[in-house]
């Protein structure tokens, strides 16, 4: 009877798991990525507007740890930055990043960044998240 009843338990409880889609390395359409995102140790803001720049600022909204602005490209499953103004703490951090589907929302994962989401997956602290998208 104890045997049942545990079995039935964890039979429950199993088929109560949410199962975490698969994260896959991808090439989206330019389109796809337009959007908000925020995330990583720096806590960055990024805005990839359709007309190919992007603004991004660094540990706050109204990015008092730095600034970069400038233009951005996909090229296969990565984005790649061409900033035309850094300030501060925010230079260097977007050059190059990997694209990633998690479920259907795209992540950006810079190469700082990259050990991090492969020991972690994805979240805020480990790649930059898409919030919102562009319209």
């Amino acid at each position: 009877m104890k045997s049942s009843l545990f079995t039935a338990l964890v039979l429950a409880l199993c088929f109560g798991c949410e199962t975490r889609p698969t994260v896959r390395n991808e090439s989206p359409p330019r389109s796809g990525l337009v959007g908000g995102y925020f995330g990583t140790q720096y806590k960055i803001y990024l805005t990839l507007i359709e007309d190919g720049s992007y603004i991004a600022g660094l540990g706050d909204c109204l990015g008092h740890g730095g600034t970069s602005d400038g233009t951005w490209q996909v090229a296969g499953n990565r984005v790649l930055f061409s900033p035309t103004a850094e300030t501060t703490n925010m230079k260097g951090l977007l050059s190059s990043a990997a694209i990633f589907k998690d479920g259907e929302q795209w992540v950006i994962v810079p190469g700082y960044a990259r050990e991090n989401f492969k020991k972690h997956g994805p979240s805020y602290e480990t790649c930059l998240k898409n919030t919102h998208q562009l319209k």
